[in-house]
């Protein structure tokens, strides 16, 4: 508080006081949206009884007030694009009266009241309404932030009670005005002071990142201020449990609750380390104690904590970082920003977008009020920033809540819910050890945590466990006769019954056996196909050994490697494939030809009986190895997945039960791509069809389409990529059962694609836990896109880091347990133990796989977000490419599209490779960077667009994004310079070398990145209404910062204003002057 003993001399503001710095930014904020209700301070204040409430004497009332504080009276004009503050004589009033007959009325009243603006250029800066309500009568006082804070309020409260009750009451003199405050803060920061200041906190918040919660839709591209109020209670008991355990770590009340609330924002985040802004009251002098004005302050409080860190050690880090901010408060927040000079985002506050805010003896903070006054907290319908927490002490030692949201990024359950896991932390600090670390301390309530760990994992289902090739015998029993697959890679492609299947495949095995397969032996199996290919898969388990699937698409070197690591002993190849492994295998090749001399029994049913009596009568260990399925590896070398027959089964029969036994299946996928175990073996062991289709096929969606119809498919599962192909071939099965899954599934696809089969199911699954472990069936009108429930036998968790349940809403790994785990990797146990670890919430011996996709629980069920390793940070900011190429999907030039980040230069951006809608016809960059914008932050722009004419695929049908061309730009990038071609361009960039003072010699100069600031901004927007006569909305300059961008703009304005004008008088319009047939270039 020394800050204080050279205060505010009376009389320095003089006649036009200067705007202190927080009422630059309060005008600058309203220029950017004019007019809104976003910085408005309400005030709901009950009439005292007797007497009579009517709008002349409230109108006298508040005469009285502005007469005694000048800041009601003043408004704010431009000059020079800065606020130039008048302070009126008298200033208009306006007050109305309004009847509310119910509380419903007076709700809607006050609600419509607070929603209004104001005209800071014209004023009046805050207005009465009189309300008769069914409880009686109140004034409603609205007044602009620009005039007022929390303080103030409480203030104006005091002193409207005072004149009322007596027209003539003497009020305490006021020694000073605030204009005396805003000179004085103004002579005051400079100099040392002022490099103090600055240095402190730039060292405090180095590093510091926003905390930004998770919400429930994407941030708009520019902020809106809408919001709303969801309000809870402390029990006094609570509240006070809570301080005493703060006390005995040397914490306030106020450092106490703000940690827990650092804590809850930490388990929301997954970041420990972040920026929180916190009002402060600014009243650094006695004499400003009455003086209504907008003296609030915001400070950043870097809460640096930890998982590991005791309760009480973090108590006490916080106590130091709000200690240091208050011995620090004197720099206006303003003057932070402009120093620190974040990056311009329109979408954001700077700085931080979460406050929080404790009331122990009045208010401080425009909001406050609607936490104790249930009208406004009906009515409340602004938000300053995303999130809010206001605490208010009330007489009985309780704490009233507010938690303030933006409406455009979070639902009211969501802001509820984190209301009710604030108070669930302040349960678990009060009664915590000292020494328990942060990680101790649970956010989730118990219904909530019961419902993520055992309620949506209420899935098992008991079963009598066979193998799948031993379920497929039992229906060659029951159904020898019947087609069990027909090869459509060609014309007239055989057609083999179950029988005839069942024959061969014990041939086969026969064969292996010969060759030395036993339990769990390894075989690779490199083969066309045909339906020999099935035959041989079923033969290697009747061998009882377990398959690699081969492909002879792969490199020689990568097939010598899946053979070497899996310890295959045996491969089957055809003759023509042989090559591929002769050199590097010194195993046994077998021929798949051998089986031929088989005969092939009759299907009589003694024929049956003899086939059936070659099959062991023995159930065998159904956790033996079925097959080893190669991924890719992070080394660069695929690992071997190994898969039991359990697992396979239990996803066969929950397959079963979900989308019915029997059925057509159609089987493109290639061997090697795990998803194909569905297509081929769920038929066989329900009594169905498998149609065999080729790559070629699956590549060509008119043929696949010819073949479903063809032989009366009703499944067929397909990549989002594949499905695409499907329907740009104009496929339409209305009867069949459509599976996607494999990649995410955009949104556009799943309603395209939902129009034009029977049903469809968003399936998900990675290969560690066999094919799929969760299902979603997509409805008819899907509006968001899910991963469902898991499947029959299989459990899944959103977990953190440290494998702990993160609260439904908020992103984390999904992990998943159960029956469908695979054993791990093949010779590698160190991969093996870090991505298959113990189950913590099942019984003994359990374990979990992490599968590295970011999720999150929902009342819609699993939302998948991404890879978590597709995050990418570019300019400070946390971006998902996926939501990105969302966005351009809806463009209508645009088919499909992939964005990455890549490096330009010394720089990481996004680059977006599109598929045009035509082909041939390539998109414009230009139109596709604005389609962008009109939806998403400047930061999450692409700097490229690269037209392709597909996007690359790998063989499993998923984005090869090493195969992605390398970009060029496509403009924008400060270091490319892009020509002043045109007379617009050539008029900004001499506005703009004015103001930044230094000169611009392209249109490829971003505006904040040259030296460009908020205020230097709005100086901007003045300079070219003055220049150009056109009127340039404040948010185009931070949504267009690079020139050419907002010079394409002006132009567009130009030419609506200036439609009828000749190019002579155009060009005189903007200063063009031509000197020996050139044009003058802007200096």
């Amino acid at each position: 508080a020394s800050a204080g003993t050279d205060g505010p001399r009376p009389g320095a503001g003089g006649a036009t006081p200067p705007p202190s710095p927080a009422q630059e930014r309060l005008w600058l904020l309203d220029r950017l949206r004019p007019g809104g209700a976003e910085y408005t301070v309400p005030l709901l204040l009950p009439i005292p009884g007797g007497g009579t409430a009517d709008v002349e004497r409230t109108r006298r009332v508040m005469a009285a007030l502005a007469a005694r504080h000048a800041v009601l009276r003043t408004r704010y004009p431009a000059a020079t694009g800065e606020p130039r503050p008048v302070v009126d004589d008298t200033a208009p009033l306006d007050v109305s009266e309004a009847k509310a007959e119910t509380g419903a009325d007076l709700d809607q009243a006050v609600a419509a009241e607070v929603a209004r603006g104001f005209d800071l250029a014209d004023g009046p800066v805050w207005r009465g309404l009189l309300l008769h309500g069914p409880d009686g009568a109140h004034a409603l006082l609205t007044v602009h932030h620009i005039a007022c804070d929390g303080w103030s309020s409480a203030v104006l409260e005091r002193e409207f009670a005072a004149l009322w009750a007596d027209p003539a009451a003497e009020l305490p003199p006021l020694p000073v005005d605030y204009g005396d405050h805003a000179a004085w803060q103004r002579d005051r920061l400079d100099g040392e002071r002022l490099d103090e200041l600055l240095r402190y906190w730039r060292d405090a918040l180095n590093g510091g990142e926003p905390a930004e919660l998770p919400a429930d839709r994407p941030r708009p591209a520019v902020r809106d201020g809408a919001g709303a109020l969801v309000s809870f209670e402390v029990p006094a008991a609570l509240a006070e449990a809570v301080a005493d355990a703060g006390r005995k770590a040397g914490a306030t009340r106020y450092t106490t609750l703000l940690t827990a609330f650092a804590v809850l924002l930490a388990r929301h985040t997954g970041r420990w380390d972040q920026l929180i802004g916190t009002p402060v009251s600014g009243r650094l002098n006695p004499a400003t104690d009455g003086v209504v004005g907008p003296f609030l302050n915001t400070l950043v409080l870097r809460c640096d904590l930890g998982p590991d860190l005791r309760a009480d050690r973090a108590l006490r880090r916080v106590r130091g970082t709000v200690l240091g901010a208050l011995a620090h408060q004197e720099l206006p927040f303003e003057r932070l920003v402009a120093d620190l000079d974040p990056p311009r985002d329109p979408s954001r506050t700077p700085l931080f977008q979460v406050m929080f805010d404790l009331h122990e003896h009045g208010v401080t903070a425009p909001g406050a009020e609607a936490a104790a006054g249930s009208a406004l907290r009906r009515g409340w319908r602004a938000a300053k920033t995303d999130l809010t927490l206001v605490l208010h002490r009330t007489p009985d030692g309780a704490l009233t809540g507010a938690l303030e949201y933006a409406t455009a990024l979070f639902d009211e359950d969501t802001a509820r819910r984190l209301a009710d896991r604030y108070l669930r932390l302040l349960e678990a600090l009060a009664s915590a050890d000292p020494a328990a670390t942060l990680d101790e301390l649970d956010p989730l309530p118990p219904a909530e945590r019961d419902r993520v760990i055992r309620s949506w994992n209420a899935t098992g289902v008991p079963r009598d466990w066979r193998r799948p090739h031993e379920m497929f015998t039992d229906r060659v029993r029951e159904r020898p006769d019947a087609v069990a697959v027909l090869d459509a890679t060609v014309p007239g492609g055989t057609a083999w019954t179950y029988a005839e299947l069942d024959a061969r495949a014990e041939a086969c095995a026969q064969v292996l056996r010969a060759a030395g397969v036993g339990v769990e032996t390894v075989v690779g199996v490199l083969l066309d196909r045909t339906p020999d290919l099935l035959a041989w898969l079923l033969g290697v388990w009747r061998a009882g050994g377990a398959y690699v699937p081969l492909t002879p698409g792969l490199p020689p070197d990568r097939l010598a490697h899946m053979l070497a690591d899996s310890g295959a002993s045996v491969v089957v190849a055809a003759a023509h494939h042989r090559p591929l492994v002769d050199a590097s295998f010194d195993g046994v090749i077998v021929s798949p030809r051998a089986p031929d001399a088989v005969p092939v029994p009759s299907t009589s049913a003694s024929g049956v009986g003899a086939v059936a009596r070659r099959v062991p009568d023995r159930v065998a260990d159904p956790g033996t190895l079925a097959y080893v399925m190669y991924t890719s590896g992070s080394t660069g070398r695929p690992k071997g997945v190994q898969i039991e027959h359990r697992a396979l089964a239990n996803l066969l029969l929950s397959a079963r039960d979900r989308f019915g036994g029997g059925g057509t299946w159609l089987a493109l996928t290639a061997a090697t791509f795990d998803i194909s175990g569905l297509e081929l073996y769920l038929p066989l062991v329900t009594g169905g069809t498998v149609v065999l289709g080729d790559e070629r096929q699956a590549r060509d969606g008119r043929a696949v389409a010819e073949t479903v119809a063809a032989h009366g498919v009703t499944h067929v599962q397909a990549t989002p990529s594949g499905w695409r192909l499907l329907l740009q071939a104009g496929f339409r099965a209305p009867d069949a059962v459509a599976l996607v899954g494999g990649e995410a599934l955009p949104p556009d696809l799943a309603a395209g694609l939902r129009a034009r089969v029977g049903r469809l199911t968003n399936v998900y699954g990675p290969t560690e836990t066999t094919i799929w472990s969760t299902a979603w069936e997509v409805p008819a009108r899907p509006g968001r896109v899910a991963l469902g429930e898991p499947l029959q036998n299989t459990t899944v968790y959103v977990l953190d880091d440290r494998l702990r349940p993160v609260p439904p809403g908020v992103p984390g790994e999904l992990c998943i347990g159960g029956t469908g785990l695979a054993r791990g990797y093949r010779g590698l146990p160190g991969q093996t133990a870090e991505r298959f670890v113990p189950d913590p919430f099942g019984p003994p011996g359990a374990r979990l796989y992490r599968t590295g996709d970011l999720v999150r629980a929902d009342t819609g069920g699993l939302a998948y977000l991404g890879r978590a390793d597709d995050q990418v940070k570019i300019r400070g900011h946390r971006i998902e490419p996926g939501e990105v190429a969302a966005v351009l999907r809806g463009h209508p030039d645009v088919r499909d599209c992939a964005v990455v980040a890549t490096e330009f230069g010394a720089e990481l951006h996004l680059a977006a490779y599109v598929v045009p809608a035509v082909p041939g016809r390539d998109p414009d960059p230009d139109a596709l960077a604005a389609h962008c914008r009109s939806a998403l932050p400047e930061h999450m722009v692409p700097l490229a667009f690269v037209p392709l004419a597909e996007l690359p695929l790998n063989t499993s049908g998923k984005l090869d994004r090493r195969a992605l061309p390398a970009p060029g730009t496509a403009g924008g990038d400060d270091d490319v310079p892009v020509p002043l071609s045109d007379p617009v361009r050539e008029a900004l960039a001499g506005l703009w070398s004015d103001l930044l003072g230094t000169p611009v010699e392209h249109a490829g100069r971003d505006f904040f990145r040259s030296g460009g600031t908020s205020l230097l901004a709005a100086k901007l927007v003045e300079r070219v209404r003055a220049a150009l006569g056109i009127d340039l909305p404040l948010t185009e300059v931070f949504a267009r910062p690079r020139l050419a961008d907002l010079a394409d703009l002006v132009g567009d304005l130009l030419r609506a204003d200036l439609s009828r004008l000749d190019e002579r008088r155009l060009t005189d319009e903007l200063g063009r002057e031509e000197v020996d047939g050139e044009p003058r270039r802007a200096r």
